[in-house]
C-alpha cells in the first residue's frame, strides 16, 4: 500500500494520477469550504462514490458550467462529467491539475442493416 491509498487527500490532486488519467463521475454537490486557518473560502464539488473533493476556481467552474449547461450549483446535481488530468501555469511554471469537460459520448449503435431481399414467409392476401 501506498501512502495516497494509506491517507487519501479530502480533494482531487493531480499528482496522484498517471498522465493519461480521466474518469467520468456524477456530480454529488457542491457547496462552500474554508481553506488556509479560516481565511479562504472555496467551492468545492463532490461526486457520488468518490471519496475526494474537486476544489473549484474560475476555470474550473466555466469548465463545469459547460459540461452541465447549467450557471447555478444548486442545479449541477445529478450530471455526469469527465475529470482529466492536465497542465497549466501558475507563477510561471507549468504544473498538473485537474480539469472537467463533458463525457463522451457512448458509442451509437448502428441501425440493423435491413435485408433487401424479400420476406418469402409473409403471406400475400389476393
Amino acid at each position: 500500500m501506498r501512502k495516497d491509498e494509506a491517507c487519501p487527500s479530502k480533494y482531487f490532486r493531480a499528482k496522484d494520477y498517471p498522465d493519461d488519467w480521466s474518469q467520468t463521475v456524477e456530480i454529488e454537490t457542491a457547496r462552500r469550504e474554508t481553506f488556509q486557518n479560516g481565511r479562504d473560502d472555496r467551492l468545492v464539488v463532490y461526486f457520488v462514490r468518490m471519496r475526494s473533493g474537486l476544489t473549484v476556481g474560475v476555470t474550473v467552474w466555466d469548465q463545469l458550467v459547460e459540461a452541465t449547461g447549467q450557471d447555478d450549483t444548486d442545479n449541477w446535481k445529478g450530471h455526469r462529467v469527465t475529470l482529466f488530468r492536465d497542465w497549466t501555469t501558475y507563477k510561471g511554471n507549468p504544473v498538473q491539475c485537474i480539469r472537467v469537460r463533458k463525457p463522451d459520448e457512448p458509442a451509437k449503435k448502428k441501425p440493423a442493416a435491413k435485408d433487401d431481399k424479400p420476406d418469402y414467409n409473409d403471406s400475400i392476401e389476393l
